[in-house]
């Protein structure tokens, strides 16, 4: 089995972090996964680290560097790329006489058995927020949040194959009741030590905890740190020492004070430490969101505006 932890980040790790790693959500009597055959992609895989230049130019003209663009593209490489696949459609529209009702992310045929799939991805990335003394999963932004993505996705997103329009468009393609799969990864950021159980969260989550930037001037640490890039949040770090320039912790802070003055969002960082098992090569040890000081105070904010009584004031 190919060895993906201790891949050098790029793009080929984010593929196979955004195809197998671990799902952030898990809904009842739907799959989270395509019946991928394993043998195949551990073949195809290696292949594809050997010569990466097909999906380097395929990412270098993505419409949008946004991360959901950049995560929405490694898996159209891997459909169009693996063998096992056939991509039907991408980004199919659903619409009435009157509005766009959502669109289909990707509808699959396996070249195994034919059976087609619905496949819904994303990535997401939230933190833990206690407000009226209930556990909200808010994303770094405050513009988005864990309960809203997953009902959005069990409600409606995956059910447009039910409505009459979804089943008119996808009979455009000779597509009738495709199996429904469901594929979102990320990352819960804890506060807490207790293990998140709540409604569609999958427990096999990636986990790592936020703090803030006054918590983080605390603690006691000599080691080296890195800034995580946008597209580096799929994937645990490893890379070589000569290809980063770490930080100190006190470094983090001075650009943190920065960037917080100017009303930036969380930040993500990574403590690096060598790799045992491969000289001169720096891996992940631990990863963490380092919020603005008042973070918690505008996530209250942003709860209160959505219509979220906050009872501990009545």
């Amino acid at each position: 089995m190919f060895d993906y932890v201790e891949l050098p980040s790029g793009p080929c790790k984010h593929l196979v972090y955004a195809v197998l790693g671990p799902r952030l959500m898990a809904f009842d009597g739907m799959k989270r996964q395509l019946p991928i055959d394993m043998n195949m992609f551990d073949s195809w895989f290696r292949t594809l680290v050997e010569a990466p230049a097909e999906l380097v130019k395929r990412l270098n003209h993505q419409r949008s560097h946004r991360l959901g663009f950049y995560h929405e593209t490694l898996w159209h490489f891997f459909l169009d790329n693996f063998p096992q696949f056939e991509v039907i459609t991408h980004n199919l529209p659903v619409r009435n006489e009157e509005r766009t009702l959502g669109e289909f992310d990707f509808i699959v045929r396996d070249r195994h058995d034919g059976q087609v799939f619905h496949l819904e991805v994303a990535t997401k990335y939230y933190l833990e927020h206690t407000f009226s003394g209930d556990t909200f999963w808010i994303g770094p932004s405050l513009q988005d949040r864990f309960d809203i993505k997953a009902n959005h996705l069990i409600n409606h997103q995956i059910n447009l194959s039910d409505t009459p329009e979804g089943s008119n468009s996808l009979a455009s393609f000779g597509v009738l009741s495709p199996k429904k799969v469901i594929a979102v990864g990320g990352t819960l950021f804890y506060r807490s030590s207790v293990l998140a159980q709540g409604e569609f969260i999958a427990p096999e989550h990636r986990s790592a905890k936020h703090i803030t930037l006054h918590e983080f001037e605390q603690r006691e640490d000599n080691t080296q740190w890195l800034l995580v890039s946008r597209k580096h949040w799929l994937a645990p770090l490893y890379q070589k020492s000569k290809e980063v320039d770490p930080l100190s912790k006190d470094e983090i802070i001075n650009h943190l004070g920065h960037e917080f003055s100017n009303e930036s969002q969380p930040v993500m960082v990574a403590k690096m430490e060598p790799c045992k098992r491969r000289n001169y090569f720096l891996k992940e040890k631990e990863r963490l969101f380092i919020t603005p000081n008042d973070w918690a105070q505008k996530a209250d904010t942003s709860l209160i505006d959505a219509g979220i009584a906050n009872t501990s004031s009545n």
